[in-house]
């Protein structure tokens, strides 16, 4: 996997914690979409935020924000939270 550090401005996002490994997160990101969908919220980038450092916790430990940026003044359902994300540097990885 190639990676940089990019430089992020703060942004606005809807997101769901997830605990486990990285391969089962597309569940997250589903329900995030769907519920901008079904409130005709447009969206912008993806992102996951990493909370633990990879390859020190055991894969079923980890820590991870399935974030997908918006706004909105909806309530969001249980599980679903919205906030900023702070701008900075972070690792960019494709």
């Amino acid at each position: 996997m190639d990676g940089r550090i990019q430089t992020l401005i703060p942004i606005h996002v809807a997101r769901i914690r997830h605990g486990g490994p990285y391969g089962a997160m597309d569940p997250c990101f589903d329900r995030l979409f769907r519920w901008a969908q079904s409130i005709g919220a447009p969206t912008g980038r993806v992102l996951t935020l990493c909370w633990d450092v990879p390859g020190t916790a055991a894969a079923d430990r980890l820590r991870l924000d399935a974030c997908v940026e918006l706004r909105t003044g909806e309530d969001p359902p249980p599980s679903i939270e919205l906030g900023p994300v702070g701008g900075g540097e972070r690792a960019q990885f494709f």
